[in-house]
């Protein structure tokens, strides 16, 4: 979830979505519509009141506003989450951090968790591998990340991986421009992947 950013966003669009429907703006209606995870605990309520200000201003009262940020915005970390669910978006800047760098206690966490050719060279590796597969039939993963991981040999598996699951739909080189809120040295991309419907529906 971060400090909400991309949180922030997808309410916005949301809320347009159900005025353009001609649909009322409720908790009842808005419920399910958004999962999310943050393991820091200042990161997760800036997060949760930017959600919570938007559907404020979309008309919701405020005490079912903060109670559904509260519920989308789920304090826990998503590689360990075993109640994700399925979904037909899953949009993310995964962290970008050295395995080496991360610690012990988590490696050993994620070990428990998490296929071996998924555990090295960078967190981003297996934030993406979780992010594919949460995604339904007809579902898109989008990301931007530095595109390291489309080369490195550290994440060999999960190209093997995000071939053989899913498909390509875009990959937009953005290493020119500011995406993130720091310098962080790190050439970027936007890249988008589907997942196949089954012809069987299976």
């Amino acid at each position: 979830a971060g400090s909400g950013v991309f949180l922030r966003l997808a309410t916005e669009r949301l809320i347009g979505s159900l005025r353009r429907h001609q649909r009322p703006i409720a908790s009842s209606i808005l419920e399910n519509s958004i999962v999310a995870y943050e393991i820091h605990p200042q990161a997760r309520e800036e997060s949760r009141d930017a959600v919570s200000r938007v559907l404020a201003k979309a008309g919701l009262p405020a005490g079912d506003a903060s109670r559904l940020a509260a519920k989308w915005i789920r304090d826990g970390d998503f590689l360990t989450a075993t109640d994700l669910g399925m979904f037909t978006h899953v949009v993310r800047n995964p962290p970008y951090v050295r395995w080496s760098n991360i610690p012990r206690a988590f490696r050993e966490v994620y070990a428990q968790c998490l296929p071996k050719v998924m555990q090295k060279g960078n967190l981003c590796v297996p934030f993406l591998y979780k992010g594919a597969g949460a995604l339904k039939p007809g579902g898109t993963l989008a990301f931007v990340c530095s595109d390291r991981w489309l080369r490195a040999e550290y994440a060999s598996g999960l190209r093997e991986h995000l071939s053989l699951a899913l498909k390509t739909v875009a990959h937009i080189e953005i290493h020119d421009l500011p995406v993130f809120d720091r310098d962080v040295h790190a050439y970027a991309a936007v890249t988008v992947f589907a997942r196949p419907v089954d012809p069987d529906g299976e």
